[in-house]
């Protein structure tokens, strides 16, 4: 098991470049792959500088997004960590299949949570109601109404 040590580069995405670090589960006594999560952090190569973070962990049948925070939306950021999240469910032979808890982050003042993002990457949640109104939302390029930005599970 490596603690605290860099073990990318993962893959390179044009000018980017992701690394992983194993995070170990240190309330459990026996390694397993579920005591592990990773930390994703994605740096801007040419600029120097860090564009995202994403904290997955493995369950029994997907990967579980624990975390998931870019520095600048709407450059491809999020997406590139989906793809990335996609490609190790798919290496542990979970067909590709995630899940999270989507919620608005109060800290940083979001106008919006991030719902529709993860809808528009494959995502749905257990009520097909809603996953028709942010199909509408997102067809009409609107913001999902304020009283529906609550947490919700989602999943591919």
């Amino acid at each position: 098991m490596k603690n605290n040590l860099f073990i990318g580069p993962k893959q390179p995405i044009t000018e980017r470049m992701v690394y992983s670090q194993e995070l170990r589960n240190f309330w459990s006594e026996a390694p397993c792959p579920k005591d592990v999560s990773v930390n994703y952090s994605m740096f801007d190569i040419k600029n120097k500088r860090v564009l995202g973070r994403m904290i997955a962990t493995p369950t029994n049948n997907d990967i579980y997004i624990d975390y998931l925070l870019v520095d600048k939306r709407r450059v491809g950021v999020g997406r590139d960590f989906i793809k990335l999240a996609e490609i190790e469910s798919s290496k542990r032979g979970y067909n590709g299949h995630l899940s999270l808890l989507s919620a608005q982050l109060m800290l940083r003042n979001e106008k919006e949570a991030p719902h529709l993002f993860y809808r528009k990457q494959g995502f749905k949640t257990k009520s097909p109601l809603m996953n028709m109104i942010m199909d509408i939302c997102i067809k009409l390029k609107k913001n999902l109404p304020q009283k529906l930005n609550g947490i919700k599970f989602m999943y591919k």
